[in-house]
This record gives C-alpha cells, sequence and structure tokens, in this order.
C-alpha cells in the first residue's frame, strides 16, 4: 500500500525529471560552445563544462530553493487533489531543511501551515486525509513529519482513533 495516489506519482516524476532534462540540455549546448569557441577536444571540453555547470548550479541553489518552496506552497493551495498530494509530499520531504547541509529551519513546516490555515475547513479536512495516510503507510521519513505537521495545525484524530 502506497501513501500517494498513482497520479500524484506520476507528477513528481515529471516535476523532478524535467528539470533534469533541462539542465542536461543546458548542459549539452553549453559543451558545443565551449568546444567551438575554445576549439579544445573532447577530453577537456567534458570537464570544463561539467565544472561550469556544476558551478551554475551551486550559485543558483538559493533561487532554486526560493522557486521551489513557493511551487510547493501554491500545490498545496491548489483546487486539484494530485497537485495538493505533492505539494504535500515535497514539504514533507523538506519539512525541517532543503539541503542537508543546511541546519534546521522548518521552512517546509511553515510553507505547509500558512498554505493550509489559508485553505477552506472541507479542503483542510482533505489534507488531513493525505497526512493520516502518509503517517498510517508511509516509511518514517514521511511517517515522522506527517505527524509534526498534524500537530502543527492541530488537526484532529483520525476516525479510527476517535472511537
Amino acid at each position: 500500500m502506497r501513501p500517494f495516489t498513482n497520479a500524484a506519482y506520476v507528477l513528481r516524476v515529471l516535476w523532478d525529471g524535467v528539470p533534469m532534462l533541462v539542465w542536461l540540455g543546458a548542459g549539452l549546448a553549453a559543451y558545443r560552445v565551449i568546444a567551438q569557441f575554445l576549439g579544445t577536444p573532447p577530453e577537456i571540453s567534458a570537464p570544463l563544462t561539467i565544472c561550469a555547470l556544476a558551478a551554475v548550479l551551486w550559485v543558483l541553489r538559493p533561487v532554486r530553493k526560493f522557486f521551489n518552496m513557493r511551487a510547493y506552497y501554491f500545490m498545496v493551495r491548489s483546487p486539484i487533489k494530485p497537485l495538493i498530494e505533492l505539494g504535500v509530499w515535497k514539504l514533507l520531504l523538506v519539512h525541517d531543511h532543503y539541503w542537508r547541509s543546511e541546519q534546521p529551519l522548518y521552512e517546509g513546516t511553515l510553507a505547509f501551515s500558512n498554505a493550509y490555515a489559508r485553505r477552506k475547513p472541507r479542503c483542510q479536512h482533505e489534507i488531513n486525509g493525505i497526512l493520516w495516510r502518509a503517517e498510517m503507510v508511509g516509511k518514517s521519513h514521511v511517517a515522522k513529519p506527517a505527524r509534526e505537521f498534524l500537530r502543527e495545525v492541530n488537526a484532529p484524530l483520525r476516525a479510527d482513533l476517535q472511537e
């Protein structure tokens, strides 16, 4: 049993895969420019391109983080259930820190709380259902943040625990 629907899994593959293809295309274009501009053989052009692309990716880390956190927030606010699931899933993965080297800032939890507070009660109940399922079925890296999110927004207990 999976904690998220198949549609959310497909969206996650697209969300994670398309930027990789874009960066791969940018790397190929940069390789061609570097090889043509410098007139170097592929053995030299390829490492130069990889280093240049790695430097660009490193410099753009704050931009990518800002873009992704805002996108996850808007996914949770969207009316489309698979997008809500994907947004909740991504925020569960980055609940305390976005990069592994960061100190815990809990930006993911803050983004989730803000998005949750701006939803109607019916939509909040739908999000609670997504979190309850992630808590019951998900692995520890998803279940623990799901419990923390439910506590953060003072969500009611699951129906099976209320009896």
